[in-house]
């Protein structure tokens, strides 16, 4: 049996990398809500599966027939930090200072929720089953000028970007080195969340 599959995200970034997964999918934004669930404190691997899983247990509930897949990045700043989407042009600009010139942590948690389906198997008998990753990408950006920093936060697109910057997009000149999956860093490690889903349609 074909399963359907769901990508719990309104990210057009996200949406975009799943499409190169190859697979038909389908798009329904999670109602999790990340800020009421944060905790001061948590090691920054644990909240994104937690918000991985978060968001796929939302979606999975209102759709058993299917495979959800959530997920969740933040920066994680050279003094550990957790980095996630600036509150304004400001924010920005001062996680890109503090950013610049050292190496920093991307953390991405994956969550694949999908519910055991057998040939003999009563739907009220199904087993709800999560599958969670945790990949860590390290960037170290090159140094970078006050008017560097403004020039690129005035583009607007480091408004909503973990971290305040794109690997992809205008920060691409400022990362000196990068260590690990560079699709990570965009949002989404692709070759795991495929090693997931495999995993989930067995």
């Amino acid at each position: 049996m074909t399963r359907r599959i769901i990508l719990a995200s309104n990210s057009p970034r996200r949406q975009e990398l799943f499409r190169l997964l190859g697979y038909p999918f389908e798009i329904q934004i999670s109602p999790y809500d990340e800020e009421s669930s944060a905790q001061p404190g948590l090691y920054a691997g644990t909240l994104v599966k937690r918000h991985a899983y978060g968001k796929a247990v939302h979606v999975i509930i209102e759709n058993p027939d299917a495979i959800v897949v959530g997920a969740d990045t933040v920066v994680v700043s050279p003094d550990g930090r957790i980095f996630g989407k600036p509150a304004d042009a400001v924010d920005a600009e001062r996680m890109l200072r503090d950013l610049a010139g050292k190496w920093h942590t991307v953390h991405t948690g994956i969550c694949v929720a999908s519910y055991s389906i057998e040939a003999n198997e009563a739907a009220s008998n199904r087993i709800l089953r999560f599958r969670t990753s945790l990949v860590s990408t390290y960037v170290r950006f090159g140094r970078m000028t006050k008017a560097e920093i403004k020039h690129y936060v005035e583009s607007g697109e480091p408004m909503d970007k973990a971290g305040a910057y794109a690997i992809q997009g205008g920060a691409a000149p400022f990362v000196q080195e990068i260590q690990g999956d560079f699709f990570n860093v965009v949002g989404l490690p692709l070759f795991t969340v495929k090693k997931m889903i495999e995993g989930a349609m067995r």
